[in-house]
């Protein structure tokens, strides 16, 4: 009997052990939920600090994040901040963090310690365990972004250099989701799930990642934007072969880019209605005997005028070739336009009665909307329309994103209709097909994070099941725990962000005008002038918004 009731002390020892374990690691996880409040910028404050045009002191959250976490989004969000201040060199810095980092993850030979443990953190506890390192198409973007800031600076060659490397990652990427892919499909036995009936029911993202506009996204990680800047890009630094391969891929991906270059470089569609191969002629920068001009017109405040004032730069020399001679009475124009502000990830939670513990969370990637883009206008004083025979007509005209919906013309004819923006851009539909395709690999560990939480809060209303001074509360003990588990989940995830900064939109607009002649933009509730000198050949004039209060406008001549 002495030893029947030793086993009955130690038995309730033991049992008070357990629940005394369980319940400090239900403080544990408490403790780390109210200690795992991230000192990264919240999505809200980067959204209210840019509606107040507190730009300056947001950029300085995104420098203090980035050298706390150290991490690819911290970067390029830091980088884009420094770009809408038309800080070019220090942009380049930042996005150069940004690429060191995403390269450094690139070309990891063996899976190292950080990666078990993120791994181990992503599938057992919480998705916020695992450092982001970029879809597609904002490591693609990342390139073109930064290729406008050595644009910006007149460094042509420089921002060529940074649209190979965009192809470059592009490739990276199809390595990497096709590993990612067959890794898939062979645990699943070969069921790809195309219509993604796997979903939980309550996910808001479902009907969105099934709608049409999304299924006809070719790819996540090819844009026509991209590929459109590149072909300017290599042209201006004299690439000319380069420039007709990224024409041709931009016209591929979007009918829109071939137009724009067809009416913008007076080129040979004829082919287009034979649905042959397009080969066009790319036409060689007019001659150049002056100094390159750059400047800024800073943040548009209601009506703004920017005049180019001369600065020591590079000169360009350059042969013409008859294609050439089509701008010879004129000035070329390049406007590339980014607008609004792309979506916003976070951890969406779904729900699920489950016995004793009340619900099962199940946690996947969703998107806060964008900040929706202004459809830019643009209106050309002194235009030159560009014919065949290399004459110009000199007229006002103004171009809008909702007027002047004009057709291309081929080779020979003059383009009487106004050039218009093009958009070539859209991230929102990039990162819906992004999370279409990814979202299957999702569920899984999706599913096995919940089951594990679950097992914690069942743990312990098993425990609290077992004694009799707390039987009673069990349900509400298992209810209690689950809840915890919930908020830790819930609060480490607020570190799964994408690259917020990233512009919702992206526009071309490409035309030429009289020698002297100047272009008025409007976008949102801002309009800004730029009058180009008379000796320059040209002028690309990058404008940035935000929101409808703010717009920025910066230009280089060549």
């Amino acid at each position: 009997m002495g030893c029947l009731h030793n086993n009955g002390l130690r038995n309730s020892g033991s049992r008070r052990d357990m629940g005394r374990t369980a319940l400090a690691v239900l403080f544990l996880f408490a403790a780390l939920s109210l200690c795992a409040c991230s000192s990264r910028v919240s999505t809200d404050d980067i959204r209210s600090d840019l509606a107040a045009d507190h730009l300056a002191a947001l950029t300085e959250k995104f420098e203090e994040a980035h050298i706390e976490h150290h991490e690819l989004v911290t970067a390029l969000n830091w980088a884009r901040a420094l770009q809408l201040q038309g800080r070019w060199q220090e942009s380049i810095t930042a996005y150069n963090y940004g690429i060191e980092i995403l390269e450094e993850y690139e070309n990891r030979a063996i899976i190292n310690m950080r990666g078990i443990l993120q791994t181990t953190g992503s599938i057992l506890l919480t998705r916020g365990s695992e450092e982001y390192f970029g879809t597609g198409y904002e490591r693609s973007l990342l390139h073109t972004m930064n290729a406008m800031n050595y644009m910006m600076l007149g460094d042509f060659e420089g921002a060529a250099v940074e649209m190979r490397r965009m192809e470059i990652r592009q490739e990276m990427w199809l390595a990497e989701e096709a590993q990612r892919l067959q890794q898939f499909l062979e645990e699943n036995k070969g069921n790809y799930d195309g219509d993604l009936s796997s979903l939980p029911s309550g996910y808001s993202m479902a009907s969105v990642l099934n709608s049409p506009e999304v299924r006809a996204v070719a790819a996540g990680y090819q844009d026509p934007f991209s590929y459109a800047l590149s072909a300017i890009t290599c042209r201006l630094a004299e690439d000319y072969q380069y420039a007709g391969v990224s024409l041709r891929r931009a016209a591929l991906l979007n009918e829109n880019a071939r137009e724009l270059f067809t009416r913008a470089w007076n080129l040979d569609d004829k082919g287009k209605a034979r649905n042959e191969e397009w080969h066009p002629r790319i036409p060689q920068l007019p001659p150049a005997n002056h100094a390159l001009a750059a400047g800024s017109s800073g943040t548009a405040q209601g009506d703004s005028t920017a005049t180019a004032t001369a600065s020591p730069a590079r000169t360009t020399q350059t042969t013409a070739n008859t294609r050439g001679k089509a701008q010879k009475d004129g000035q070329e124009v390049v406007i590339i336009v980014m607008s609004g502000l792309a979506p916003a990830m976070h951890m969406e939670q779904v729900r699920i009665p489950a016995p004793y513990i009340g619900y099962l969370m199940i946690d996947l990637p969703s998107y806060v909307s964008a900040v929706r883009p202004s459809l830019p206008g643009i209106e050309f004083s002194g235009l030159a329309a560009t014919t065949g025979t290399g004459k110009s007509a000199g007229r006002a005209a103004s171009a809008t994103s909702a007027a002047s919906a004009a057709s291309a013309t081929s080779g020979g004819t003059a383009h009487s209709e106004s050039p218009r923006p093009y958009q070539l851009l859209n991230t929102e539909l990039l990162a819906y097909r992004v999370l279409r395709d990814e979202v299957r690999y999702e569920i899984g560990s999706a599913i096995s994070r919940a089951l594990v939480r679950a097992a914690v809060s069942g743990g312990a209303y098993a425990i609290a099941k077992s004694h009799e001074d707390t039987e009673a509360f069990a349900p509400l003990i298992g209810l209690v725990a689950n809840v915890i588990m919930d908020v830790f989940a819930t609060t480490t995830s607020q570190s799964v962000r994408n690259w917020e900064m990233l512009p919702a939109a992206g526009y071309l607009c490409m035309g030429s005008v009289e020698r002297g002649g100047s272009v008025r933009i409007a976008l949102g509730h801002r309009e800004s002038e730029v009058t180009l000198p008379p000796e320059a050949r040209g002028v690309v004039i990058f404008v940035s918004q935000t929101t409808n209060a703010t717009m920025r406008v910066d230009y280089v001549t060549y």
